[in-house]
Order: structure tokens, then sequence, then C-alpha cells
């Protein structure tokens, strides 16, 4: 059979437009699939990044202020041990003039646990618990010093009858005399390790008393600090039974019952007095 030569050359132009455009989609399939892989790779990137700002948001919104503990802390690093939570108002503070200031008093504050803050509400670091602050306060259960007070005054919890817990902190380096006397439902105190001297009567007819730890880096006791405690079975001493004898030489212990000091080397028992 013979081919007609404008026959050849149609069969041949059809199956070139052919190859063309199957050419045309396959490279339009492909680029249909690499935008839709680039949209949805931008996508998840816009999202990760929309929920990155919204936690960096939140955490922002939700963090909280500062508190006392903080301020405390970094203005004075080597004093303060965070003991504070939300300080009793109404305290009365007199100032020293030297931007210190002592409690002097309960004032209006009408609260069972007493909890005293470290700045005064002029601004004054509270470096003491004044002489007779909260004598005879017969309401008060608790007592939380902030670890910036240095001294405890005289007779400053004399009297303060229903106190059952007192925390100490690290910074006192001096109680007054009678300053705890009739706290008559104390029963355990421990003095901390910056406490040097320890006044005459301190926790005389403390008549709960029954434990209590002293370091050995008390340098003074007055005489009689546990005068009439009539439970007091033993005093816990860090230092040895030849320190004690030195440290105590010049102090009577008067308790009802008598009682022992455990010392690093052993116990030391006293009779009754």
């Amino acid at each position: 059979m013979k081919l007609n030569p404008q026959k050849i050359v149609c069969l041949i132009l059809c199956g070139l437009v052919a190859w063309m455009c199957s050419s045309c989609f396959g490279n339009a399939k492909a680029y249909e699939t690499n935008t839709l892989e680039s949209s949805e790779e931008i996508t998840e990137s816009s999202l990760e990044t929309s929920r990155e700002g919204s936690e960096e948001t939140t955490e922002s919104v939700t963090e909280e202020p500062k508190s006392l503990d903080y301020y405390l802390s970094t203005k004075y690093p080597n004093t303060h041990t965070p003991v504070i939570s939300v300080p009793s108002a109404g305290i009365a503070y007199q100032t020293n003039g030297n931007g210190t200031c002592y409690v002097s008093g309960l004032g209006s504050c009408t609260d069972s646990v007493v909890i005293i803050s470290g700045i005064s509400p002029d601004g004054d670091l509270v470096t003491g618990i004044g002489k007779g602050a909260f004598q005879n306060c017969t309401a008060i259960a608790k007592i939380v010093l902030p670890s910036t007070v240095q001294t405890i005054g005289s007779y400053a919890f004399s009297g303060c009858s229903a106190l059952v817990d007192v925390h100490i902190p690290g910074s006192v380096v001096s109680i007054g005399k009678n300053a705890f006397e009739f706290c008559s439902n104390l029963s355990t105190i421990t003095f901390p390790k910056s406490l040097k001297y320890l006044g005459e009567y301190a926790f005389s007819w403390c008549e709960t008393l029954e434990s209590v730890v002293i370091s050995d880096q008390i340098e003074t006791i007055g005489i009689d600090i546990f005068y009439l405690c009539r439970r007091l079975k033993n005093v816990t001493y860090s230092g040895t039974k030849q320190q004690w004898i030195l440290l105590s030489v010049n102090s009577q212990f008067a308790c009802i019952s008598g009682y022992s000091v455990i010392c690093s080397d052993g116990e030391i028992r006293f009779d009754k007095g």
C-alpha cells in the first residue's frame, strides 16, 4: 500500500503535538505538587511560630510579681533565708534613723500567727525586736521573724502564754533577759548558730519546755535561763562537756525535775535544783 506524503506529515505532526501536551501536563503536575508541599511547610512553620509566640505571651502574662523574699535575698544575700509568706499588717515599728528599725509593738495587728516583715512600711530594714514589744500578748500562738533580725530585746515576748512556736532565724546574735519568760505553752526551742548572747531568765517559767538545742558558737549564758522549767529533760549542746562546764560556770539552771546536757562527747546529768 502506497502512503500519501501528506498523510505521513499529518501523522508526524499529531505525534509531536501529543508528546508536547503530555510533557506540559507532567511539568504542571510536578509544579502543583511542589507548590503544595511548600505551602504546607510554610503553614506548619507559621503555626509553630504562632504557638511559640502564644506560649511566650502566656508566660509573660502569668509571671508572678517579685516577692519580699526575692527582694531581701537580692539585697542582703548573706543574711536572708526565705521564711516570709504574707507579713502581718498593723505591726508597729520605730526607726533608728539610719535605714534600719525595730519592732516596737503589736500595733493594730490582731493575728494569732504573727509574721514580721523584713522591711518596714517606711522602707527601713527590720533588725530588732524591741524591749517588751509583744509582752503579755496572750493571743499570739506563733511568731515568724525575718532573717534580717539580729537582736531580740528584754521581755520581748514575756507573758505570751499561748505561744507554741517561734522561729528564731540564723541572723539573731542576742536574746535579752526574760525575753520569753512565762511562755507557758512553748515546748521546744532551737537556737541558731549565730547566737552569741543569751540573757538571764530568758526562758524562765516556761513550764512545758521539754527540749532545747544550743550551738557551741554561743559565748555568754546568763543565770537561770531555764529557771523553773518543770518539764525540761534535755539540753542538746553541739560542743564538748568541758566547753559546757566553762560556759555555764557562772550560770545556774534551777529546774524542778533535773535535766541532762547532751554534749558531743557525752552527757552531763544535773540533779534537781
